[in-house]
């Protein structure tokens, strides 16, 4: 009769086949080269950017996962890969889409090595933007899932830029507020303008107007302010500068150095007012567009 194993050598043998077939595991795993990988990426991402610079239409999308979402500078830019290239394909049309080039990227890998994120900083007709976003390993190739861009603002330039947006984002926010989704189905009110040439005559002067647009000179001296007006899309060019304080309806106020000899575009205005609370005459005319 044969003598039955004691219960500790069979923990012992147990113990030492596991560890056996998690070395052995371990010994096949494929060990994974991230420099080969993010080479790989980095072509990717330079191809990604030069397609679109030479308007390959169909090089550039082929890019992307079928699944892919591009977001855009604009906060109503979210789309899946079907709807940005219905949007997109007017552009490429042309012979020109947009010429991005990589100054500085970053790019991580998760531990499975068949996804990665990047983020990179990129010159471009909108001066430096960021891009950033998320890569998947589809065979042998890499494709873009998600791309986000972003426009850079200098932290000294933001609240300009702030007093440009208000008026179209502050209609976004307020859409997009917890319990007002179902208020923003029903139909708003329509923005009153009011001219500002109108409420405030001595302030605001006009030089020259046709169907097509309107040239304004504005004149503003110091401790001076005028009354509640909006404005329409215009160019902007500073004659004389000065320090400002634009106070929005929401109760918003901004200072605002105006720099002689510049000149910006600004989208709609919403209600507002304007005080100057430097020491010289701020003189700015401004060309409207109806």
């Amino acid at each position: 009769m044969k003598h039955a194993l004691k219960p500790a050598l069979i923990t012992v043998a147990v113990l030492s086949l596991l560890y056996t077939a998690c070395t052995s595991s371990e010994k096949n795993e494929p060990v994974r080269d991230t420099v080969a990988e993010k080479k790989q990426i980095n072509a990717m991402l330079d191809s990604f950017n030069l397609a679109a610079a030479n308007a390959d239409y169909n090089t550039y999308f082929n890019f992307y996962s079928e699944d892919a979402i591009f977001t855009g500078t604009d906060a109503t830019e979210r789309w899946d890969k079907n709807q940005f290239m219905v949007w997109a394909k007017p552009h490429f049309d042309k012979g020109r889409a947009w010429a991005f080039t990589s100054m500085e990227r970053n790019i991580y890998f998760d531990k499975t090595g068949q996804l990665a994120w990047f983020d990179e900083l990129l010159n471009t007709q909108m001066k430096i933007c960021r891009g950033s976003g998320v890569v998947v390993k589809e065979g042998d190739a890499w494709k873009v899932k998600q791309y986000i861009l972003s426009t850079m603002v200098p932290n000294d330039k933001l609240d300009s830029v702030i007093v440009m947006k208000a008026q179209q984002e502050d209609s976004i926010i307020n859409k997009l507020a917890p319990g007002n989704k179902e208020k923003a189905t029903a139909k708003q009110p329509e923005q009153v303008d009011i001219d500002p040439v109108k409420v405030s005559p001595g302030i605001f002067k006009v030089l020259m107007e046709n169907d097509r647009a309107r040239v304004i000179q504005y004149s503003l001296n110091p401790g001076e302010k005028d009354d509640w007006h909006t404005h329409p899309g215009k160019v902007s060019y500073v004659v004389s500068g000065g320090k400002l304080r634009v106070k929005m309806e929401n109760g918003g106020a901004i200072a605002v150095d105006e720099k002689t000899g510049t000149a910006s575009w600004m989208d709609h205005i919403g209600k507002h007012y304007v005080e100057n609370i430097g020491t010289t005459t701020v003189v700015i005319v401004y060309t409207e567009l109806k």
